[in-house]
């Protein structure tokens, strides 16, 4: 059994603010803008467990944690896979 664990952080010097312009086909002459602004500082926290077996297969769990002053966000992963 193998385990990982890893930190991120990230500084977004530009590209913070973001318009989307969207419409549906039922209604053809209205639209609505979505406005997103992300956050300057973002860090992420990872850990991570792989279980290798002899016959090439392996399956791997991890947590994710992200961290923001507007957000916090928690992701489970899982991963089955065969290494040929």
């Amino acid at each position: 059994m193998q385990f990982g664990g890893y930190a991120l952080y990230e500084r977004r010097l530009s590209g913070k603010k973001f318009d989307n312009r969207a419409k549906f086909k039922d209604f053809d002459d209205s639209c609505f803008t979505q406005k997103y602004e992300l956050d300057t500082n973002l860090f992420t926290l990872g850990l991570n467990s792989q279980l290798d077996f002899s016959n090439g297969i392996f399956t791997r769990i991890g947590l994710i944690n992200e961290f923001s002053s507007k957000r916090k966000s928690s992701s489970i992963l899982a991963t089955f896979g065969y290494k040929f």
